[in-house]
């Protein structure tokens, strides 16, 4: 384990300050931009849709490999942010349901998307969903770029509860940036060019990751998993986009 300085900590278990947390994305909000959520103030604009279209792209690949009707899907996008995946998904699935813990995402997404039919969109924080916040299960989950600000102690809870939300024959999608190196790396307070901001995140391992899929995805098979991103769209050295797709095995 090693401790660079206060702000950059490698391999300890620490936790960020959540109320920073949400007071920092709570002004991303008010920014409204794709740029400032997925990418920050010094990536070009071809680099923010370069990603987000090869997201899209594989995200469909996965669903149409797997046989899974985009056209039948009621999907629930955890940490939905500025809506992203609504503006990718809403016209081709049967309903799509949001949840984000920043009220301005969500007053945001709302007036948004005010004349589509079958989006809603949840203000609650993604350590607090379970069954009984949603009227139905979901064919398919998406939790894309949120974990990496919850402590270490939500993110089992999340992941059961998750779980309890996959329909029977549903798969879920998981992208998240993790740490590239043998550590986890972990951004407290730290101030960020890029962002100019300070700004806090904790890059977990992929193996991590995998432990929690392992004792708590048991009925679930990982049907692919990889590295996201290449220079072009956002890598970094340290740390990098990875995803995981997961499909019930009752789906044989």
């Amino acid at each position: 384990m090693t401790l660079n300085d206060n702000s950059r900590i490698y391999g300890m278990s620490v936790n960020v300050d959540e109320e920073s947390v949400h007071e920092f994305w709570n002004k991303q909000a008010q920014k409204g931009d794709l740029k400032s959520v997925l990418l920050g103030n010094q990536s070009s604009s071809n680099e923010q849709e370069k990603r987000n279209s090869l997201e899209l792209m594989l995200l469909n690949r996965l669903l149409s490999e797997n046989k899974i009707d985009i056209s039948s899907l009621n999907v629930l996008d955890l940490c939905c942010g500025i809506g992203r995946w609504a503006d990718n998904l809403c016209k081709y699935v049967k309903s799509y349901t949001g949840v984000d813990y920043s009220d301005d995402f969500i007053s945001g997404d709302i007036k948004r998307f005010s004349q589509t039919k079958n989006a809603e969109f949840i203000c609650l924080p993604v350590e607090q969903i379970d069954a009984s916040n949603f009227k139905r299960k979901f064919d398919l989950v998406i939790v894309t770029g949120g974990l990496m600000y919850v402590n270490d102690k939500y993110i089992k809870p999340i992941f059961q509860n998750i779980k309890s939300l996959v329909s029977e024959y549903g798969v879920v999608y998981i992208q998240e940036s993790v740490s590239m190196l043998d550590q986890r790396l972990t951004l407290n307070n730290f101030y960020s060019k890029d962002l100019d901001s300070k700004y806090s995140a904790i890059y977990r391992t992929i193996d991590f990751y995998e432990d929690c899929f392992s004792t708590i995805f048991t009925d679930f098979d990982v049907k692919e998993k990889g590295i996201l991103l290449d220079e072009s769209c956002g890598a970094r050295k340290e740390t990098n986009a990875y995803y995981w797709f997961l499909q019930s095995i009752k789906s044989k």
